[in-house]
């Protein structure tokens, strides 16, 4: 995840992110190159936040929803050689 900072005129600055390097999404334009960085670090934060958010939700969802011995079964099923 990383996001830019380009200056688009006068005293104008433009900032993206992007999460796979490929596609990036606009955030803004700010009036400083400080103001931009900025939004920069708080939508990268935000974005971070939520995703721990989601993966912490999903870890409780899990540990109520299956047993030990299903547990095992998952991480043995995704641990092959396609798995992410």
């Amino acid at each position: 995840m990383r996001w830019r900072v380009q200056k688009v005129g006068g005293r104008q600055f433009a900032v993206s992110a992007t999460i796979d390097g490929a596609m990036y999404d606009l955030i803004g334009h700010f009036k400083s190159m400080e103001e931009a960085q900025q939004a920069g670090r708080r939508y990268v934060s935000d974005v971070l936040g939520k995703a721990r958010q989601s993966y912490e939700l999903d870890s409780v969802i899990d540990l109520t929803c299956h047993s030990g011995v299903e547990k095992t079964q998952i991480a043995e099923d995704s641990s092959g050689a396609d798995a992410v």
